[in-house]
């Protein structure tokens, strides 16, 4: 099932010190009209062709809320003129830092079909925060009056929340508060942040597995009351469970369903290899998502798995955990897309001093890649 990232605009409310964007000498002008409606035709074009699939399309940014909301009505327009037989087979998403956010918002994204937003929140000063002065405060303030109007018009709100190095020896303290924010339920990310570039923020691998591992204790006796916290529930899932929940970065498989969308309609693998202007696949007026589906390029991914079974990755237990992690991160560290990603690697170390001693149940190293 493709998942598109749509990125109609590099604009941005906010100016968070680690987004690639931010870091980007050259931007690109919004979307036009016209480049929106060749998206819709194009997923048309696939739908039709494969009547067994679906498309996930993930409005994406900078901060897409920035387009206006007439943007979002010609989408639903041609959404029901372009998409007359096959748009019930179009799931929407959005990630937003919900600064923009209100009533004639959620209006407008209901009638889309969105039905959830990603966003990102933090409690410290210095990372996230609104205009060139990166206002924390401001920030915050604007993220949970727009998250409480999401969320009482049915929209859901999931959070990331971004390790970064102010938080390390303030774990207990980040985990309770953002408890009480979401109610139970985010994703801890590490920060990314390669090339020296703000070494007061950038975290290593071990200290997120070490951040990670200061708080399970408390989150696994609680669980039932703390909820679903990640990367501990999906890990769960997956050891505990035997079931198959991997997110993008540890799946092994996006090169088969990843497809960016930057404003002009040029076509890369997903946001951050756009953003650092690796995987080129051409122009959206020129290529159908077949033919972007099945570029050499990708294929070329494909045989990373196999790759890094036979060298960084022979014997390791947790390779269905893993495989490998995102490639990006791998060309980031060694300058090479089929090399292993040091994020998986901190997984490995997480589970091996933590998850496997405080739950009593070890990884079986079963993979779900066919």
């Amino acid at each position: 099932m493709p998942t598109l990232i749509v990125k109609p605009t590099e604009r941005c409310t906010s100016h968070c010190a680690y987004c690639d964007v931010v870091a980007k000498k050259k931007r690109f002008d919004d979307m036009t009209v016209e480049t929106l409606r060749l998206i819709f035709q194009r997923v048309d074009e696939y739908l039709k062709a494969h009547p067994e699939s679906r498309v996930n399309w993930i409005w994406h940014g900078g901060e897409p809320l920035l387009m206006g909301k007439h943007f979002y009505t010609q989408s639903r327009e041609l959404l029901h003129t372009l998409c007359k037989t096959t748009g019930d087979r179009i799931q929407f998403a959005m990630q937003s830092n919900l600064m923009l956010m209100d009533d004639a918002w959620a209006s407008v994204l209901r009638e889309l079909r969105i039905t959830s937003l990603g966003s990102s929140y933090d409690p410290l000063d210095g990372a996230r925060g609104a205009g060139e002065l990166c206002d924390t405060v401001a920030y915050n303030r604007a993220f949970l009056r727009g998250k409480m109007v999401a969320e009482r018009s049915g929209i859901g709100v999931g959070i990331i929340y971004v390790l970064t190095r102010p938080a390390l020896d303030r774990s207990r303290e980040i985990f309770h508060h953002l408890v009480n924010v979401t109610g139970g339920s985010f994703n801890i990310h590490p920060v990314l942040l390669y090339c020296d570039r703000r070494p007061d923020l950038a975290v290593t691998p071990d200290e997120y597995a070490d951040f990670l591992g200061e708080i399970f204790p408390e989150w696994w006796q609680h669980r039932e009351r703390y909820g679903r916290v990640e990367p501990f529930s999906s890990l769960v899932c997956n050891i505990m469970e035997q079931s198959h929940s991997l997110g993008c970065v540890f799946s092994g498989n996006c090169m088969r369903e990843h497809i960016s969308i930057a404003p002009d309609g040029h076509l890369s693998h997903c946001g951050r290899s756009e953003d650092w202007d690796l995987l080129d696949y051409g122009m959206l007026h020129d290529k159908t998502f077949e033919t972007v589906l099945h570029d050499a390029q990708r294929m070329a991914l494909e045989d990373r798995n196999a790759h890094l079974l036979k060298n960084e990755c022979a014997d390791c237990r947790f390779w269905g955990l893993c495989h490998g992690g995102c490639p990006l991160d791998g060309w980031a560290v060694q300058g090479n897309l089929l090399s292993s990603s040091p994020w998986g690697c901190a997984q490995k170390k997480f589970i091996v001093e933590y998850f496997e001693p405080i739950t009593g149940v070890r990884y079986e190293g079963i993979s779900h890649l066919d």
